[in-house]
């Protein structure tokens, strides 16, 4: 049965309205408004208190702690998961302490998901969101000896690399099997093989060849780790042959039609941001115009226009590199296919211009989390930073790359 209004501002769903208000508050005002009897007000300072600004990161850790309110719970762990290293330092101590959904002992079955869990922990899961840079962090707490510690971490370890390939490598693996050999306790162990399934390397894969012959839990584990990377490599060599993000999509060059329907697109907050205003348009399309055999249009059978792409080369620091714009109509994002869009445009570019090997690279808006973790599952990394004004608005653009 769908909960009432009443109901989810008891657990602290908060309206657009009450966190706008909040935006403007101080720091200090933010802090107060977390032990607000309130939970709605509570909640909306959270997502208003970024955890990077001194002390908040503390306080929004003590709040979680003894938050009750699902909502509330949520926006702190969105707003901590805004953070970056310092960030996350302050967390790891937190690890297998909030909540009590921590695995305490084993399951009685392995689970079916085709996919790596999200780790049930909650510091645990949020750090798991976070900027590739908190990875290492995570990678030292299996060293520390810390238990508890240890199993949470091991969740944020395999998911991350799960979804980011650009973690994936043998000394990383390494970290994984050194403690898997060395340790006692059966949980860790189990966490650790299904770890192992989000690193397709030879000697992670050797490792669960040998459990997998065992016939407890720890060996259909391992059995499902090598299933799941023999599943993700089936899956990755059919998305080579198949370039079109979508059944039924095709890239095709782009006509001055499509980009004059582009750029009428129109998005919604948070993203109008990529809105073109009307009296830039004409400008734009000169620009498209200058340069349009590097635009590609992407279209359905109908030829209804369901996103674009733009490719053009310059040196950085001596090298030669691609770099890729890319959008998609407004309907069709949010839809989980954005992976597939970044991928079948970087295989046609890379096809289409005979550049099989190199450094393809992109600028995503710093707020834009959305499209920088879809980014960051296709392979890319972070590089630096860049500040402009785009149609008299501030931004600030992540410098991306893809290296091959």
């Amino acid at each position: 049965m769908k909960s009432t209004q009443t109901e989810l501002r008891s657990r602290g769903k908060a309206s657009k309205e009450e966190i706008a208000a909040c935006a403007g508050l101080s720091a200090e005002e933010l802090a107060k408004e977390l032990h607000n009897p309130d939970p709605c007000r509570r909640t909306a300072a959270a997502y208003c208190l970024h955890p990077e600004t001194e002390g908040a990161a503390e306080l929004l850790l003590e709040q979680l702690c003894r938050e009750t309110c699902l909502y509330t719970r949520i926006a702190v762990c969105e707003s901590l998961e805004k953070g970056g290293r310092g960030t996350a330092e302050k967390m790891i101590p937190y690890l297998g302490r909030v909540g009590k959904n921590q695995h305490r002992s084993l399951p009685d079955k392995v689970s079916a998901k085709k996919s790596y869990p999200l780790p049930r922990d909650l510091i645990a899961r949020t750090l798991a969101g976070m900027d590739l840079a908190v990875f290492p962090l995570l990678l030292d707490v299996l060293d520390t000896g810390d238990r508890w510690k240890i199993s949470e971490a091991l969740d944020a370890v395999g998911f991350m690399a799960f979804y980011h390939p650009s973690l994936v490598s043998e000394k990383n693996a390494d970290r994984v099997i050194r403690l898997l050999k060395k340790e006692s306790d059966e949980i860790i162990q189990w966490k650790a093989l299904l770890c192992l399934s989000a690193f397709p390397v030879p000697e992670g894969i050797r490792v669960l060849k040998e459990y997998a012959g065992r016939t407890d839990l720890l060996g259909a584990e391992a059995a499902r780790s090598l299933k799941l990377i023999d599943g993700r490599a089936k899956k990755e060599k059919q998305e080579e042959k198949s370039v079109p993000p979508v059944s039924g999509w095709h890239i095709v060059p782009m006509t001055e039609e499509y980009a004059a329907e582009y750029l009428g697109w129109n998005y919604s907050s948070p993203y109008d941001f990529y809105n073109i205003p009307e009296e830039n348009r004409q400008e734009c399309m000169e620009e498209i115009k200058g340069a349009i055999d590097n635009w590609f249009a992407v279209v359905d059978d109908s030829g209804m226009l369901k996103g674009f792409y733009e490719f053009s080369f310059h040196e950085e620091q001596g090298e030669k590199v691609m770099e890729i714009g890319l959008g998609m109509r407004p309907e069709e994002t949010g839809k989980g296919m954005g992976l597939k869009f970044v991928n079948a445009g970087i295989s046609y570019a890379r096809s289409f211009y005979h550049y099989e090997r190199g450094t393809v690279v992109l600028l995503a808006a710093d707020f834009n989390r959305r499209a920088i973790k879809t980014y960051e599952r296709a392979g890319f990394v972070r590089y630096g930073e860049r500040r402009t004004v785009s149609y008299g608005r501030p931004v600030t653009f992540v410098c991306m790359k893809q290296v091959r």
